[in-house]
């Protein structure tokens, strides 16, 4: 019986992380707004200031027309390697609205 509750938990969870994933990729300001969270998350867990919230960044993402701050390139809403990506520039610092800017996730991580 264990095993089944088990079972049918973990198939709940996976169909609400599947849920969650297609509402945050429905727009621009709902991935934005994910990936701010994520962001605040992150801070929080490694004790670092930040003050970035999705209007902020919303409007970064405006400014600069879409696009990648480093590169060029068109940022996309899926997992790819063109995929917006909020990046730190000074990495001894939080997520600082003069402390950010939107690369592709392959520039982030390189």
């Amino acid at each position: 019986m264990k095993q089944y509750a088990k079972a049918c938990r973990l198939k709940q969870t996976i169909e609400h992380k599947r849920y969650l994933n297609q509402y945050y990729t429905r727009t621009w300001k709902s991935w934005i707004t994910r990936h701010v969270w994520q962001s605040i998350l992150e801070d929080k867990s490694k004790h670092r200031l930040y003050d970035i919230d999705s209007p902020y960044v919303q409007s970064v993402y405006e400014n600069g027309g879409g696009r990648c701050c480093l590169t060029g390139v068109l940022l996309t809403r899926d997992n790819s390697p063109w995929a917006l990506s909020i990046d730190r520039i000074d990495n001894a610092q939080g997520h600082l609205k003069n402390n950010i800017q939107l690369v592709t996730k392959q520039v982030n991580m390189a």
